[in-house]
């Protein structure tokens, strides 16, 4: 009996065995079969199940006819907004012989023009500049700067009037400026003041002209309170130069002047001095002061004054 035992565990083992086996070799070719037929049957699925184009539908909802009628309204509105701007736009108020029937237009031109002058002379004849004049050219200046303040308000009228003209104008002054010979850098700097003056006379910022020209009268009081002349002793003895020199300084420094610079040219026999003195004395005046000089020590006066 236990011989007849050993085969049929044999057999069963055999039995499970080749079971086991069956079933694996079946999920195997399951896993390789069933897998495309269930790609094949997922993508059968996602054809017959409807899509939406997206691109199609983006495209009919910008371009639908209720957003065609408002986008065309909307340019229809900016093109009358425009066309009212322009129509409303009305010409400048200078132009065209009408101008002329306009009383208040008018007045203010003339109020403008009589205020430039009017502001630009009371730094023309500043009496701290008038009073220092010894050339021609100084005594023609007020005329100079009254006309550059006259000439920058009509400037401000014509472009009030029209803004373009502006930058032809910019030119025109530019010539205007190199083309005439003020003098020192003393007299542009007034010239370029009067100018603004007339600017703010022609744009009709009254209050502005004004305050500067009230500022601007009392800062050239200020600063020409006190100049500076260089006057040159010519035709000194050679031997009696240092003498000389020494008798001029004394009679600049009694007198309360800032000498700044002294120089002796022995070959010249001349002196020059350099000095500041008050703002009321002038050349004549200063001439007065060296009388009591003894004759010997005395020369020719040049005098340069700033």
């Amino acid at each position: 009996m236990a011989r007849s035992a050993r085969p049929r565990v044999a057999n069963s083992g055999q039995c499970l065995g080749s079971g086991a086996r069956f079933v694996l070799l079946v999920a195997f070719a399951w896993s390789l079969v069933g897998s495309p037929l269930a790609g094949e049957a997922a993508q059968g699925a996602a054809k017959a199940a409807p899509q939406k184009p997206l691109k199609k539908v983006a495209k009919e909802e910008v371009a639908t006819p209720e957003i065609e009628k408002v986008d065309a309204e909307e340019t229809e509105v900016g093109k009358s907004v425009k066309g009212q701007g322009r129509s409303a736009k009305a010409p400048p108020e200078g132009e065209g012989w009408e101008a002329f029937t306009k009383t208040d237009f008018l007045i203010e031109i003339v109020v403008a023009l009589v205020l430039a002058a009017a502001l630009s002379a009371s730094i023309a004849y500043h009496p701290k500049t008038t009073s220092k004049a010894a050339e021609l050219e100084e005594f023609d200046q007020p005329k100079i700067l009254i006309m550059y303040g006259f000439v920058g308000c009509v400037v401000a009228e014509i472009v009030r009037a029209n803004n373009d003209m502006a930058f032809v104008i910019f030119g025109i002054g530019g010539l205007l400026r190199f083309r005439t010979d003020i003098g020192t850098a003393r007299a542009t700097g007034r010239a370029i003041f009067v100018t603004c003056i007339g600017l703010c006379c022609g744009l009709k910022i009254y209050v502005v002209a004004i305050i500067a020209t009230v500022f601007g009268w009392v800062l050239v009081y200020y600063l020409e309170s006190r100049i500076t002349h260089r006057v040159v002793v010519k035709g000194l003895d050679t031997e009696l130069l240092v003498e000389s020199a020494q008798a001029y300084e004394e009679v600049l420094v009694e007198n309360g002047f800032v000498i700044m610079s002294q120089k002796k040219n022995f070959i010249k026999g001349q002196a020059a001095f350099v000095f500041r003195a008050p703002g009321r004395l002038n050349r004549e005046q200063l001439e007065e002061l060296f009388k009591d000089i003894p004759p010997k020590l005395q020369g020719a006066t040049d005098w340069e004054s700033n």
